[in-house]
């Protein structure tokens, strides 16, 4: 009776977590990604569809279910080098003695980790690396049979949730869904971590203080990622900063086996962050996440302000406020040189710049939705933080895992959007200034489309743009009659539109001065 009770008790629980995907219809806040992404393809998209492409392609992993060994490696090593060093959920000494062993020799936990790590980087290898892939949810079940037997603890139980949320995040997509979002799973863990008090400051100790390191760049790894997606969605966090006092991770570099005197070095370290006090911190890879997490804080300001009901305080103060912390923040970055020196050039500095675009474009593009009047002062601006994202995504794709990321591709998408929206605004002869953005953002969206194949229309739908741009250039008569329209559009071998009597009819109607202020109705 009991165990029918149990079966029961599980059997709710999963119907009480799972989605309905064809009904599943959620908030997006009117300022995020996500929406803006959204409203414009709504307003822009031709009655008749852009080309699209299947959810087959080759992206798709297909391959023998006994991996090779040397496989297994090229895919920690992605995982390694493309995903740990941006969240630091996972020792990367643990997982390659992990792989050293025999599978039967492995304990439970050491098996998961594994097992996720390598399902992850099966998703972020280079399609031109190997020819044969084995599906990422191959790895998926291993790790979860090593998880249902896994002796748990507080901590594990937090890095499982945000191991199995960017899982999801990377390698399902809209034709394979896990019971909860990401969202849901990262957000799990950040609760998790308040729920056993990891948001606070400990009691130091030498004998701890490794782990408690371990534990800083774990917690703030996780609240990193938990508010990227939430400000993805426009939604709140899961944890007003206010509450958190657990200092940040220390850069400071240490080996697999430390040896007493880096611990001794690390522990008077944490004394002096503790007190307050000030100490020089070398460039290394925590740097990345320790800028990152400077950043999370001031966009979920950013968000607060934006989202409010009621600020209490002029926006037009508020936002300056956050124009100014942000330009502390990019003022306060270490110098290239430097950067590259201590990181010999592993890293892209970009990582860090293209921090402070996103922020940027993110801080404008509302202002220039609320207050039309000042658009002619904005729009220099907005443009050059397009331009920056575009810039930097593509001096560094080939060291992150960008092209693995949905935001990335919205991001890129938003960016190109607005630099074709500067033309219109400032005439075409500013196109030539800006020709080596566009043609980056171009680029970057074919990559990104080709990971995932279903948001192929927000390729075709800038490139299309462009091209009505273009074209407009070459025609500043715009009222051409159709037949001449459409004889110019195949002269120029557009690809994108179906022959139709005016396949522009859209953007004539909608890409024009009022465009922000309909885009922002439709967010609302």
């Amino acid at each position: 009776m009991k165990q029918e009770s149990d079966g029961l008790e599980k059997s709710a629980i999963v119907r009480l977590l799972s989605h309905d995907h064809e009904h599943n219809l959620q908030y997006l806040g009117p300022f995020s990604l996500g929406s803006i992404t959204s409203a414009i393809k709504k307003l822009l998209s031709t009655s008749s569809p852009l080309e699209t492409i299947s959810e087959t392609s080759r992206a798709d992993f297909y391959g023998p279910m006994k991996i090779p060994r040397a496989l297994n490696i090229t895919f920690l090593k992605s995982f390694m080098t493309l995903a740990h060093e941006k969240y630091f959920l996972l020792e990367p000494y643990m997982l390659v003695e992990t792989l050293k062993k025999n599978p039967s020799t492995r304990k439970n936990w050491e098996g998961f980790c594994l097992e996720m790590a390598l399902g992850i980087g099966c998703r972020l290898v280079w399609l031109t690396r190997v020819k044969t892939y084995p599906q990422p949810q191959y790895y998926f079940n291993n790790a979860m049979r090593y998880l249902s037997k896994a002796e748990m603890k507080p901590l594990r139980e937090i890095q499982a949730c945000a191991l199995i949320g960017a899982f999801v995040e990377r390698c399902f997509t809209e034709n394979s869904h896990f019971y909860m979002s990401s969202w849901e799973l990262i957000g799990m863990a950040l609760r998790k971590l308040i729920q056993y008090g990891y948001h606070k400051k400990r009691k130091l100790s030498l004998n701890t203080a490794i782990e408690y390191e371990g534990t800083k760049r774990i917690f703030w790894s996780i609240y990193c990622f938990e508010k990227a997606l939430s400000l993805s969605l426009g939604r709140p966090s899961s944890i007003n900063d206010d509450f958190i006092d657990i200092p940040l991770p220390i850069s400071f570099k240490m080996s697999d086996n430390p040896t007493e005197i880096q611990i001794r070095c690390l522990f008077e370290k944490q004394k002096m962050q503790q007190n307050n006090d000030k100490f020089d911190q070398p460039v290394t890879e925590i740097t990345i996440l320790i800028k990152a997490t400077l950043m999370s804080k001031i966009r979920a300001k950013m968000q607060e302000i934006l989202s409010s009901v009621d600020c209490g305080t002029s926006k037009n103060e508020l936002f300056k406020q956050i124009s100014d912390t942000l330009e502390k923040w990019h003022r306060e970055l270490p110098s290239k040189q430097v950067f590259n020196n201590a990181l010999e050039e592993k890293k892209s500095y970009e990582s860090l710049e293209v921090l402070y675009y996103e922020a940027k474009l993110s801080l404008l593009l509302p202002m220039l939705m609320m207050r039309r009047s000042e658009e002619s002062l904005l729009l220099n601006d907005v443009c050059s933080a397009a331009s920056g994202i575009c810039g930097c995504y593509m001096k560094m794709y080939h060291e992150s895992d960008l092209i693995f990321s949905v935001h990335a591709l919205r991001t890129t998408f938003l960016a190109g959007m607005t630099i074709l929206y500067f033309v219109k605004m400032f005439g075409h002869k500013k196109l030539k200034n800006v020709h080596i953005s566009l043609r980056t953002c171009s680029s970057l969206l074919i990559l990104f489309t080709e990971r995932w194949p279903s948001f192929k229309i927000y390729q075709n739908l800038f490139d299309s743009l462009w091209d009505f741009i273009e074209l407009e250039k070459q025609t500043e008569d715009t009222t051409r009659d159709s037949k001449n329209t459409v004889k110019l559009l195949n002269n120029r071998s557009i690809k994108n539109i179906d022959e139709v009597v005016d396949p522009y009819a859209n953007f004539r109607a909608h890409f024009n001065k009022n465009f922000w202020n309909m885009v922002l109705s439709h967010t609302c």
